[in-house]
């Protein structure tokens, strides 16, 4: 479900009561976002303008692109669904790519797909590689703040605490990063606050869930 499917021109409850809707200026601003290189608002942009295309031949190569950009900062919903089209398209390469990725930062739905392709005896790339292609992203000039948060998350599963600290502390160099502060607070706390916990909230916010991920005999729903 994209944002288009929840809002509606009236309102239906209490929140936001007498204030008209605008969706062309709802989606301005989420475009707008994206551009600016938010990852969450490319996820959504580009899930928008997929959903335009269950009813219409649209140029989904935009979509692609966005979707891209924002698992190339290392957004978890971003790079699912970049996995889940790869398999549909039996690109498997480019699906282990993102998959391998998605693991190294301790999300275990793509942690249990890529426990199950290594089972099975499929060649996969490393967590090393993994490891490495993150702590490069955070260390090029100009990096997004979601790039630390990132590198934090893997450093994270890799059981490195303080390394983890220091690469979320980077996420508010230059502007806020809302997710990379409440991982610092959290932190601050000794609370457990997970990867699959994160992106569960970010879904359970928009009423979305994601899709399932099928692989010769795998599936698996997050």
């Amino acid at each position: 479900m994209c944002i288009r499917d929840r809002v509606s021109t009236q309102s239906t409850g209490s929140y936001g009561e007498g204030v008209e809707h605008n969706l062309e200026q709802a989606e301005r601003c989420l475009k707008k976002a994206a551009d600016w290189d938010d990852v969450e608002a490319q996820t959504q942009w580009a899930l928008q303008w997929l959903s335009k295309n269950e009813t219409s031949t649209v140029d989904v190569s935009e979509a692609r692109g966005y979707l891209e950009k924002a698992a190339n900062q290392g957004g978890i919903m971003a790079q699912w669904h970049l996995t889940q089209q790869a398999f549909q398209k039996k690109e498997n390469e480019e699906a282990f790519k993102w998959l391998t990725r998605m693991a190294a930062q301790g999300y275990t739905p793509a942690k249990l797909l890529h426990a199950e392709a290594t089972a099975q005896g499929m060649k996969l790339p490393t967590m090393a590689e993994a490891q490495q292609w993150y702590q490069q992203k955070a260390a090029e000039e100009g990096a997004k703040p979601h790039c630390h948060h990132a590198w934090g998350r893997v450093q994270e599963e890799m059981g490195s605490l303080e390394s983890a600290r220091a690469a979320f502390q980077n996420t508010l160099a230059g502007q806020c990063h809302l997710v990379g502060l409440r991982r610092l607070r959290a932190l601050a706390r000794k609370e457990n606050w997970t990867i699959d916990q994160e992106v569960q909230e970010a879904l359970n916010l928009r009423a979305q869930v994601l899709p399932s991920i099928q692989w010769s005999k795998i599936e698996v729903q997050p």
